[in-house]
């Protein structure tokens, strides 16, 4: 039962029998996208619009989305241009919890793009940033085909979906444990394959409301890497990185191919003129989510790129970890009379780090630091930090005020001193994105687009004149990884929508899987603390049968 200040959410669940090798069968408990948002509707439609008038939030939205992605099929045919006021943004999500003996418990959910809850939004300073003054045509005046004055004051009230009960936004359609799907591997495909035909149901036929239809389009898959590897049959993925001969490592394009480098991140690459030219997945065996009415020509663009996982959970932790490990190494934290070994050296910066975080009033989950923490096992290993999104955030700060310190006191060593500006610049820029996308709304003004993208731009670029910075000092960091081009794809995509004339940018946290892993870290934790014979019936999220009870069966607690 999903309950918060005395309201309780009931819903029909389905079963889904999936017959294995043997001839039994595994009964999977799901709970369709349209079972949910057909009761969210009837009863309570403030958990997907917070300002009432649904008509005005939606028109406004998809109205600003046409110029994001103008391909979809919501915008193909007149008959689903006249129902965009009734047409729901849905986001797909799944990934895998911790449970029972180094296993895996996997989760699905859906979610409206749209968030209910206010975030902490402050006054923009954005068009404050000196970097901006380079560039032109950063106005919003709307032109000939831009939205009217109301819509675009409509969509800048709009939330991207991160705060607030997390089982109040994300809704659980299914789980199952590891040891289930990888025994049988087809199930995952078959549960998805019975989602995606319920989301096409959605779209085209849509579900009846009292006197209203309702449909739903959905604008992408979250996920990491891993999932979308999953449920994609992906042949081109992280997977595939080649240690003496190239591959295809991108879902979206060839990078990674003979003489197309993932690695390069000029505009104009060789990749980029490989996007959606070949299919990531083979000819006869498409996955089952490709039945999901998305864009023509370009499925594989529903497997949605986060900075969460892409920067947080990747190239960021290279960065920090690569960072603390060569400032430990070249002495920075050594006192006279210190020991120089890099355990010592460790606690050190450990103690440094903590001193930072009580001064800021800041929790780090960390609780030491240590060469395995850090991948550092000897000098040949690329060093990166194996520790939470929110950590890589706090030790971001914390190098960013020791680089800057040391650089005020004039302590930098004379070899080092290119190495130590481009990371402080590297650094503020991390700082500075990942501040404008928190505070602001789902749809940024054009002038804080470009401050995001200049910013993303300056990360990406900086790391990789990091990593050949250290080399011509003999020092093995900044590794180059699938994530640091998949967070290039990210920017040219905001790049594309402020060469389009976009009116509004979309904020890249609307596809962060971030707020979801609070969602996957509670089911998980339940999923462990439960018979292991009957998890899932006991993670039912209070589920009848009859759904023309379910108004009387709905009762506050």
């Amino acid at each position: 039962m999903l309950t918060r200040a005395g309201m309780a959410i009931e819903v029909r669940r389905d079963s889904m029998p999936f017959q294995v090798e043997d001839g039994s069968f595994i009964d999977t408990p799901i709970v369709k996208p349209s079972s949910w948002l057909r009761i969210i509707l009837k009863k309570y439609k403030s958990l997907l619009f917070p300002h009432g008038n649904l008509e005005q939030e939606l028109n406004s939205f998809w109205k600003c989305f046409e110029y994001i992605q103008p391909g979809h099929v919501v915008f193909q045919s007149p008959s689903s241009r006249e129902r965009l006021n009734k047409t729901l943004p849905i986001l797909l999500h799944g990934d895998e919890g911790r449970y029972l003996k180094k296993g895996n418990y996997m989760i699905a959910t859906i979610e409206c793009m749209l968030g209910s809850t206010p975030t902490k939004c402050r006054p923009c300073s954005c068009s404050a940033d000196p970097a901006l003054q380079r560039y032109e045509g950063l106005d919003d005046c709307c032109q000939h085909g831009w939205p009217s004055e109301q819509l675009l004051d409509i969509a800048s009230k709009q939330y991207v979906n991160l705060s607030g009960n997390c089982f109040l936004s994300k809704f659980m359609l299914f789980g199952m444990k590891s040891q289930i799907y990888k025994s049988n591997p087809d199930l995952v495909h078959a549960t998805f394959d019975l989602v995606s035909k319920d989301l096409e149901l959605l779209h085209n036929r849509g579900i009846e409301v009292g006197p209203d239809t309702f449909y739903a389009a959905v604008l992408g898959i979250k996920g990491d890497m891993k999932f979308h590897y999953q449920i994609g049959n992906l042949s081109r993925s992280y997977y595939n990185v080649g240690v003496k001969e190239n591959h295809p490592i991108c879902a979206l394009c060839m990078a990674g191919a003979p003489d197309i480098p993932f690695e390069d991140l000029a505009e104009g690459a060789a990749w980029e003129a490989t996007i959606h030219t070949n299919k990531p997945w083979p000819e006869s065996e498409p996955p089952a989510v490709t039945q999901i009415p998305f864009e023509p020509g370009a499925e594989e663009s529903i497997f949605r790129l986060d900075t969460f996982h892409c920067w947080k959970l990747g190239v960021g932790r290279d960065l920090v970890g690569s960072s603390l490990i060569f400032l430990a190494l070249a002495g920075y934290f050594d006192s006279p009379g210190d020991a120089v070994n890099l355990p010592d050296r460790l606690e050190r910066c450990f103690s440094s780090f903590r001193l930072h975080c009580m001064a800021n009033g800041k929790t780090p989950a960390v609780h030491y630091f240590s060469q395995a923490l850090f991948n550092a096992s000897n000098q040949r290993s690329f060093p990166w930090a194996n520790c939470k999104g929110s950590d890589v955030t706090l030790l971001t700060s914390w190098l960013l005020f020791i680089v800057k310190l040391l650089m005020q006191s004039g302590d930098v060593q004379h070899e080092h001193v290119r190495y130590f500006a481009i990371l402080r610049e590297t650094l503020e820029s991390t700082e500075q994105f990942f501040d404008v996308l928190y505070s602001h709304g789902l749809w940024l003004p054009r002038i804080c687009g470009r401050r995001v993208l200049h910013h993303l731009n300056v990360m990406l670029k900086g790391y990789k004149l990091l990593a050949q910075e250290v080399k011509k000092l003999n020092v093995v960091a900044y590794s180059l990884k699938p994530k640091l081009h998949a967070m290039r794809h990210i920017a040219r995509e905001i790049s594309r929508q402020l060469e389009i004339q976009s009116p509004r940018i979309l904020n890249v946290l609307a596809f962060s899987c971030e707020p979801n892993e609070d969602m996957v870290g509670h089911v998980a934790r339940l999923s462990r603390r439960v018979s292991a014979r009957t998890v899932n019936n006991s993670l039912r999220p209070c589920l009848h049968q009859d759904e023309n009870s379910l108004e009387q069966k709905a009762q506050t607690v």
